[in-house]
């Protein structure tokens, strides 16, 4: 799968788009980002705004055992934001849609103690050993900034609005 750039530009108002374009995964990740940052450059010199920022990301097939069919009653609109501390005191998390009811508590905390979550939150603080050939580090996950993920600060449920079809 090939690696997917983004471009956020910024024009005078202050305001921020974004262009999306693609690499062929034949390259090395090192090149990769040398063609990313190559095409800023051109892009730069066709536009009145200015280049803020890169993003790169490369898709990876999926694992086997897999759902492949999502559940009855399942909604993307409700959900579970997992919130955590890094060793520097900032925060980083992520919304988990469709999440499960069943580990809500009452309060609308989640119940973090649950075995299908608990591994969720080793695995964002780095207490799991995803591959044996790789030893357990600290400071696996980070937030933005390269912080390591520290502990949770918290979770709970989460709700969005619908967003359209996404047809």
């Amino acid at each position: 799968m090939p690696y997917n750039v983004v471009l956020s530009i910024e024009d005078e108002k202050n305001k921020k788009s974004t262009l999306q374009f693609n690499i062929d995964d034949s390259y090395s990740l090192a090149n990769a980002i040398l063609v990313a940052r190559g095409m800023a450059g051109l892009i730069d010199a066709a536009i009145r705004g200015v280049v803020r920022a890169i993003s790169m990301s490369l898709g990876v097939t999926l694992p086997s055992g897999l759902r492949t069919t999502p559940l009855s009653g399942s909604d993307v609109e409700e959900g579970a934001r997992f919130q955590f501390i890094t060793e520097g005191g900032y925060y980083t998390g992520f919304r988990i849609p469709t999440f499960d009811e069943a580990y809500i508590n009452a309060d609308g905390s989640v119940d973090t103690t649950d075995a299908n979550v608990q591994p969720i939150i080793q695995g964002m603080l780095g207490d799991l050993d995803f591959d044996p050939a790789v030893q357990i580090v600290t400071g696996l996950m980070t937030d933005a900034r390269g912080d390591d993920v520290g502990a949770v600060s918290f979770a709970r449920e989460s709700f969005l609005s619908s967003r359209g079809s996404g047809a």
